[in-house]
């Protein structure tokens, strides 16, 4: 999913359809929107947009016994843990599901996800199946910040696209030299606001 507004995007280059590089145009802000779009992901850490995270099943394993199992990813909720069973080629038979009052949340960041559980009345040992959904999973809404930071980078990155040899945009006694928007604090601040970080565990 592309994060930026076209049509904005469009509007503030003076791109119309009565031009008659139109098309091309058009297609030059399509590719950096999806340039943008997945260089946001991969600074972020996430993706945005898609609706209803459903929750799945990834794996942890504990080296060593210990009442807190650390998580190498945020999550937002875990639903089910199981632990044990079959491998059948195609999925898990005879698998121990832990009661919920087995475990418990146990570290929570600022936005309400999930880096630790808790074992009660035992320990963790061995490798565990958690269910649940994961911060790191594309869905909800794109956020309005993410939207607005795409739209003026789209922007931006038009106009470094098109700079002159100089660095000018525009005929070069009048023309103007674009800043590189990714360089901004305030980009790199909306960055960190929305970033998944990954734990080394």
């Amino acid at each position: 999913m592309n994060y930026a507004d076209e049509a904005a995007v469009l509007a503030a280059l003076k791109i119309v359809p009565e031009r008659d590089d139109y098309a091309e145009r058009l297609a030059t802000i399509q590719a950096l929107n999806e340039q943008v779009s997945r260089s946001i992901d991969e600074k972020c850490g996430r993706t945005f947009g898609g609706g209803v995270i459903a929750p799945t099943v990834r794996e942890v394993g504990v080296r060593a016994s210990s009442d807190v199992l650390v998580l190498p990813w945020g999550a937002i909720s875990i639903t089910s843990i199981s632990t044990g069973g079959t491998w059948d080629g195609s999925g898990w038979t005879r698998e121990t599901v832990l009661p919920l009052s087995a475990w418990r949340p146990w570290q929570q960041d600022a936005e309400g996800r999930l880096w630790a559980l808790r074992r009660v009345g035992g320990t963790w040992d061995g490798e565990y199946r958690l269910t649940g959904v994961w911060a790191d999973n594309p869905g909800g809404t794109v956020p309005e910040e993410i939207i607005a930071l795409a739209t003026q980078l789209v922007i931006n990155q038009d106009l470094l696209h098109r700079t002159s040899a100089a660095g000018l945009e525009g005929p070069e006694e009048n023309g103007i030299r674009p800043l590189n928007l990714w360089a901004l604090e305030t980009t790199k601040a909306t960055i960190r606001h929305y970033l998944v970080p990954r734990m080394v565990v």
